[in-house]
């Protein structure tokens, strides 16, 4: 049975990513606020345990190295 996620959220205004790849449940909060009424974009790309999370107008990119 494989329980891996990905969930992209709104929280506090702020873009989180809640995921879990096989490690336990973690989270990364995406520092472009977002809850202004605009909209906008971002990319999730996953290489194997790495995850990169960013913004893709100002190239906030954050690597998670999960063991």
């Amino acid at each position: 049975m494989v329980d891996d996620y990905m969930a992209l959220i709104i929280q506090n205004g702020y873009p989180v990513l809640k995921l879990d790849i096989g490690n336990g449940p973690d989270q990364v909060i995406n520092e472009k606020f977002v809850s202004d009424g605009n909209w906008y974009q971002f990319i999730v790309e996953r290489y194997a345990y790495d995850i990169f999370f960013y913004h893709i107008h100002n190239y906030f990119r954050k690597k998670i190295i999960m063991y």
